[in-house]
């Protein structure tokens, strides 16, 4: 019997099969496919033009170690399908795949062979044989390659279809399409450079997919159907085998660590799906065909799926941010297996017999023993004396001199041959042989001295050997620990690395300079400059100003019980200079732009809290308490995502992104496998309302008016020049306050609160039905949040004890029930929503926080979960 190994086509997963010199057909099994015998001559007896089906066997255990193939040979083509598959280990390996963690702009799904590697693929199904399998492969593409059509072959893939779809298969029939959680198909695995055929779920951002149900046409032959599965190819025959395997009764057991990884969509869209309905014959069989590719098609594809989800990351920062973090906590996952794996080998080497003496020789002394028979002729022909010889290492001198200097330290001393019969025989000698000792006994010593020399050598080598395996893994423990402590590490970078993205992408502020409000406001501006031109107020205390518009925040821009989008985002007004009414451009205005530098303005902008709501307002520019110049910040064009940004003063709150006139679109066509999603940024959460007319009012200003804006020098798309964006912050999006939170670093009004500062512990918190109805009955007042959803949700697990309470539970489940009572201690009757709402907000949100001594960067309300639900929420009320 030979053995051979059959390689998987990923990272090296094998089964091993035993095989011979051919292959016997079980009994009453036709399916001889490609290793039918010429006569002993080799070579294939099949006409796959009348028998196409005949081109390869698909059992749904095997197609991921060894993917069999098809090809189109006389213009027809097929496979053989094994319907009596064992299903219970299948349904365990969809299961790995559904159940799987998602990934962030990838595919997931198994990589590799998933049954245990002792199991013969021709135990699974008697078909099978590896070297079959492989034969029946080649000899179809040299078929196919000597018909001229070396390119149309097409992996397949076959399985049950309830193994793959939620439907009921009785529902599957009659319609058109059905839906499929999990797909057979090729990716692009990075990692090794390569397409891989593969189960995984359907798409990055669709749980189904929903695929066509094909029916099945039955041939002249038996048992063997056709089926249109590719449009523009024929149609595939089909052979239903209901040969049973050899372990059907005994089924091999999936493995329990089946490997699941994460993949990029193929650009190309070269794999087909299908629901096939054999009718009353047989319950529907869901089937992929995906084409073979050459090398070179191969690496081209590689290269474009990995430049895709580069350009991907660059849009999705936090996504890449997550991306880093599962990387490393799989890193710090595996570092932890190396420092265990370096423990166990360091524990198993220190508990060994030699790593035992090394460590205390007295209470685990090294001993060698050896039988010795020593003839004595003088004393009989066969007079024998018999030993039982040994050496000792029992003491740390001893271990000590053994080691450094050799077995001769511990044998310096002569040994008698009396010694030697004394200690060592094990029969009883004669008073002949005491009495009168022969030369050949005088030289016992000598004998004695001459192996127990070996003996102790041999022992030195040995000790010697576990010594140094010993150092050997306590450097490898050193290393290994170092490595977690380094894994450690990279994952609080990698955790704060996002933490300072989610910030960033909460906190950024996406603005864009062109739309109907833009043109309104400019109209606005252009009025206010004509009726101000003529004005002079230099040295004067008196401001010119009027109103251009209200901003109000959006309800579906709020988070939980009101919270903004964004937290404490400030309201961004922007507009290019050039459209700023009485501007002239500078006559060194490339040295400004090269360093930089500030711009007069002939107007420029502040926000207000005016009646309730924060109003955008003009000033005319060049008084003393209204100076023309402008602070200019460097701005940075990536042509990767066509988006301009800048960070003012360094702080990634204020991060601006500005959206050109025609956001980018990314080069993605219809992949077939749904390839990343690729949005433009969007400015959300903020309601503007322009004023109908500009009223300009003069008012005595004793100190310069508080004014947050600044120039941001934009290099132009083409990056021929430069354009400067005039912004203005909102530099209090909640009115006025009087105080900076302790704890929360959020600055608010202490007197409209709703009472002073408690000192209140979430710790002990316990969730109850009363204070739920409390929580629902507060986040109620307020627009509908998925993220409150989430949470409350979680309350109500909780109660009903499915499950376990968390600290960010407790901290929103206090947090809400607290902030309830602040608005009622300001008047405010459950269910009402303030008209001043994120003033209130902001000050009982804020002093909330304070009376629990939390802060929310470091402590969220929120968890994960609740707060992806709020950004999805987000994006999809914006559209």
């Amino acid at each position: 019997m030979i053995k051979y190994r059959l390689y998987a086509p990923n990272d090296g997963d094998t089964m091993t099969v035993d095989g011979g010199g051919g292959w016997d057909s079980p009994v009453n099994d036709d399916r001889k496919g490609g290793n039918d015998r010429d006569n002993g001559k080799g070579g294939s007896a099949v006409d796959y033009g009348k028998n196409p089906e005949k081109q390869t066997v698909i059992n749904p255990y095997l197609f991921f170690a060894i993917p069999p193939a098809v090809y189109l040979i006389d213009d027809v083509w097929g496979f053989t399908f094994n319907t009596a598959a064992i299903e219970v280990g299948l349904k365990k390996v969809a299961d790995f795949a559904l159940k799987a963690t998602p990934v962030a702009g990838r595919l997931v799904g198994i990589l590799g062979a998933i049954m245990p590697s002792d199991i013969a693929p021709d135990s699974i199904d008697p078909v099978f044989n590896g070297m079959q399998q492989t034969k029946m492969a080649q000899m179809a593409a040299q078929l196919a390659a000597q018909k001229g059509v070396p390119n149309i072959g097409y992996s397949v893939t076959a399985m049950p279809a309830d193994l793959v779809s939620s439907l009921p298969v009785s529902e599957i029939s009659s319609l058109p399409t059905a839906p499929a959680s999990l797909l057979a198909q090729s990716v692009i695995n990075t990692e090794l450079s390569r397409r891989q055929l593969t189960l995984t779920k359907p798409a990055v951002n669709a749980p189904v997919a929903n695929i066509p149900v094909v029916k099945a046409e039955k041939t002249a032959v038996p048992g063997v159907y056709s089926v249109k599965v590719i449009a523009d190819k024929p149609a595939l025959q089909i052979k239903l085998d209901k040969t049973q395997p050899a372990l059907a009764k005994n089924p091999p057991k999936v493995k329990d660590d089946v490997q699941v990884s994460s993949f990029l969509s193929s650009p190309v869209a070269d794999t087909h799906h299908a629901f096939i309905d054999f009718g009353s014959d047989h319950e529907p069989v869901y089937v992929s065909l995906s084409k073979i590719v050459t090398a070179e098609e191969e690496k081209k594809q590689v290269e474009e799926a990995k430049r895709r989800e580069q350009e991907w990351l660059l849009r999705h920062p936090v996504a890449a941010a997550e991306r880093k973090v599962q990387d490393a906590i799989n890193a710090e996952a595996e570092a932890e297996r190396g420092v265990k794996s370096a423990e166990l080998a360091l524990n198993n080497l220190k508990t060994s017999p030699n790593g035992l003496t090394l460590a205390d020789p007295v209470k685990y002394p090294a001993k060698a023993e050896w039988p010795e028979i020593y003839d004595v002729p003088e004393y009989g022909d066969y007079a024998q004396i018999k030993f039982n010889f040994s050496v000792l290492v029992d003491s740390v001198a001893k271990l000590n001199a053994l080691l450094t200097q050799g077995a001769g330290a511990l044998l310096t001393d002569e040994i008698s041959w009396r010694d030697v019969i004394t200690k060592y025989s094990v029969n009883n000698l004669s008073q002949d042989m005491l009495n009168d000792p022969s030369e050949t006994m005088f030289v016992l010593g000598d004998v004695y001295k001459e192996q127990a020399l070996e003996y102790y050598g041999y022992l030195r080598s040995e000790l010697l050997k576990s010594k140094e395996l010993i150092s050997n893994a306590e450097k490898s423990l050193i290393i290994a620990i170092e490595s977690r402590k380094k894994a450690e590490q990279d994952k609080k970078t990698a955790d704060q690395k996002l933490k300072d993205e989610q910030d960033r992408k909460r906190n950024r502020v996406n603005v864009s300079t062109f739309g109907t409000v833009q043109t309104q406001l400019s109209t606005l501006l252009s009025a206010f400059y004509a009726a101000t031109s003529g004005s002079t107020a230099s040295i004067s205390q008196s401001v010119p100003s009027g109103a251009l518009a209200s901003f109000s925040y959006k309800p579906q821009g709020m988070i939980g019980s009101g919270k903004i989008v964004g937290k404490d985002v400030d309201i961004l007004f922007s507009i290019p200079v050039k459209d700023i009414p009485g501007y002239k451009s500078p006559t060194n205005f490339d040295d400004l732009a090269k360093k930089n530098g500030n711009l007069d303005l002939p107007i420029r902008l502040a926000f207000s809290n005016e009646n309730g709501e924060r109003v955008l307002r003009a000033f005319k520019a060049g008084s003393l308490r209204v100076p023309s110049s402008v602070r200019g910040v460097v701005g940075i064009y990536d042509k990767n995502t066509g988006i301009f940004s800048a960070e003012i003063d360094g702080v990634p709150s204020r991060l601006v992104l500005e959206n050109p006139a025609f956001p980018p679109i990314g080069n993605v066509g219809n992949t077939g496998n749904t390839a990343p999603d690729y949005k433009a940024l969007l400015n959300t959460g903020v309601d503007v309302k322009p004023v109908d007319k500009i009223t300009v009012t003069t008012t005595p200003v004793a100190d310069p008016v508080d004014i947050d804006d600044y120039i941001i020098w934009l290099p132009t798309a083409s990056g021929s020049g430069v354009e400067p964006i005039y912004i203005v912050f909102n530099s209090n999006p909640y009115g006025e306050t009087n105080s900076k939170g302790k704890y929360s670093g959020r600055s608010f009004n202490t007197d409209k609160a709703g009472g002073p500062i408690q000192s209140l512990d979430w710790k002990t918190a316990n969730i109850d039905r009363a204070g739920v109805d409390k929580v629902k009955l507060h986040t109620g007042r307020f627009a509908e949040s998925d993220a409150n959803k989430v949470m409350i949700d979680r309350l109500e697990r909780i109660l009903k004890g499915t499950l376990a309470v968390t600290d960010t539970d407790k901290r929103f489940y206090t947090h809400e029930i607290r902030e309830l009572e602040r608005y009622r201690n300001l008047g405010i009757k459950d269910g009402v929503v303030p008209s001043n709402q994120g003033e209130v907000w902001n000050n009982t949100h804020t002093a909330t926080l304070e009376d629990y001594k939390i802060d929310e960067r470091t402590e969220s309300l929120y968890t994960s979960e609740a707060i992806k639900a709020s950004e999805e929420q987000d994006m999809r009320e914006s559209k």
